[in-house]
């Protein structure tokens, strides 16, 4: 029978104890790597669950998730306009232009107005005659016209008009789409720095 001699037994205990912090320095690496990891999931499923911009002023100025359909079969000159304003949905934006194949922000407008018997002078300045300070989605009504002033001081140099259900139909705005798009109102509201009116024309139907 042989008998480990006390040489030996310390070689056992000691190669026991050296490999100790290694196997916690190990345990360490995979606790803080599952840390991260879960840091990191908990972060994206934040940002999923945070409404994005444009999410965030529809639901301010009560829009519905989705824009409302164009009307079916209009009846009223009002429901002509919008009408009007639905069939130049993608025409792509050029400046100076007035006619289906390309508009900017005035072309638009004229010719949604004209498909309700409405005629409107050329450029947004002009457009904005009988203009009113804007502050509110709820002021709006369907077809109404918005001019925007990008600066303080500067005159209107752009036009886009309301759909209804806190929507906006128009072509040329900053940060959309270059071409007739429809998008939520607030997106325009909420900017600081630009300053917004609104115009609201009585359609011939409409008349006493």
């Amino acid at each position: 029978m042989t008998r480990k001699s006390s040489s030996d037994s310390d070689s056992v205990s000691g190669s026991s104890s050296d490999r100790l912090p290694v196997i916690l320095f190990f345990v360490a690496v995979v606790l803080a790597i599952t840390a991260v990891v879960f840091l990191i999931s908990e972060v994206g499923s934040s940002r999923s669950l945070s409404p994005a911009r444009s999410a965030a002023p529809g639901a301010q100025s009560g829009a519905k998730l989705k824009p409302p359909p164009a009307p079916r079969d209009p009846k009223t000159d009002r429901d002509r306009l919008i009408a009007a304003a639905y069939s130049y949905l993608g025409a792509p934006y050029k400046y100076g232009g007035k006619t289906p194949e390309a508009l900017d922000c005035s072309g638009f407008t004229k010719l949604a107005y004209a498909g309700a018997s409405v005629k409107l002078p050329d450029g947004s300045y002009n457009q904005a005659q009988g203009e009113k300070p804007l502050t509110s989605v709820d002021q709006l009504r369907p077809g109404d016209l918005i001019f925007y002033r990008f600066k303080p001081d500067a005159g209107v140099t752009h036009i886009t008009m309301y759909r209804g259900d806190g929507w906006i139909i128009g072509t040329g705005t900053p940060g959309q789409q270059l071409e007739v798009c429809l998008y939520p109102a607030s997106d325009d509201l909420t900017h600081k720095d630009w300053t917004l009116t609104y115009r609201h024309i009585t359609l011939p139907d409409e008349q006493q």
